[in-house]
């Protein structure tokens, strides 16, 4: 830890790192306390330092979803190593995967705009706008940034492989941490998509090559429908809306109930 602690002061980081030990692994999880109005910057520095540290940042919010991601770890006592859900990630297909848990049809045929008059013109395609803005640093209510949020350096420098060790999901509609990574390693070669956030029931991901095609923004949308329902039933209400938040979108935002 000395010597990551040393990087990290030449960095700029001057805060003394904890250790959180994580299941099923002899690496610990390395948490730096950072003010939340900066998170977004420091985890660049993190990110650009990633070579060097070999560890791979993600912002966690308030300490308070730490907390809620370690009762969860507590509640389940057959969790796996993150080697073996690494594995397990590997022999996932995901074209079976989706012709599993696809729907050929759009939630919006269950939306009753007399229902929701108010809400009828907001939640039309041509009112989708593509996200660029992240927020797990900041309170969902106010929409300011947290006083003070953790930052964790997970043991891989691939983004794509930090839910194998997190354990993240096999809760609610909440995924296996395998089809997690699968997908994230999926879309990370396809859009360059990296992990930044990971709270207990939030993902966030930065996308260097966004969708620009319609065609290509409505295949994605039914492949995040399948793996996040909670982002059209209880967010844009169609899937053709959240086709349309993705063309240029360069940040992907997932959240479970």
């Amino acid at each position: 830890m000395a010597a990551l602690e040393s990087l990290l002061k030449t960095a700029g980081f001057s805060q003394p790192l904890r250790q959180q030990a994580l299941p099923g692994s002899s690496e610990p999880l390395y948490l730096l306390n950072v003010p939340g109005r900066q998170a977004i910057q420091d985890w660049r520095k993190l990110q650009a330092l990633v070579e060097q540290t070999q560890h791979w940042p993600i912002i966690m919010g308030p300490a308070s979803n730490l907390e809620t991601v370690q009762d969860l770890w507590q509640a389940d006592e057959t969790l796996p190593s993150p080697a073996d859900c690494l594995k397990q990630a590997m022999g996932l297909n995901l074209t079976q995967w989706l012709a599993e848990n696809s729907s050929e049809e759009d939630p919006e045929e269950d939306f009753d705009p007399d229902e929701f008059d108010e809400f009828a013109e907001f939640f039309s395609p041509e009112n989708m706008q593509p996200v660029s803005e992240f927020s797990a640093h900041l309170d969902i209510l106010s929409r300011e940034p947290y006083p003070e949020v953790l930052i964790a350096l997970v043991p891989t420098p691939h983004p794509w492989e930090v839910p194998a060790w997190l354990q993240t999901g096999g809760w609610n509609a909440c995924p296996n941490p395998e089809l997690h990574v699968r997908l994230m390693e999926n879309w990370f070669v396809r859009y360059g998509a990296e992990l930044v956030a990971l709270t207990h029931d939030v993902i966030e991901l930065a996308v260097t090559r966004p969708v620009t095609d319609l065609e290509e923004a409505r295949e994605l949308a039914r492949v995040q429908y399948a793996y996040c329902p909670d982002i059209v039933d209880q967010g844009v209400q169609s899937i053709e809306n959240l086709a349309q938040t993705l063309l240029g979108s360069t940040v992907w935002y997932f959240w479970w109930d």
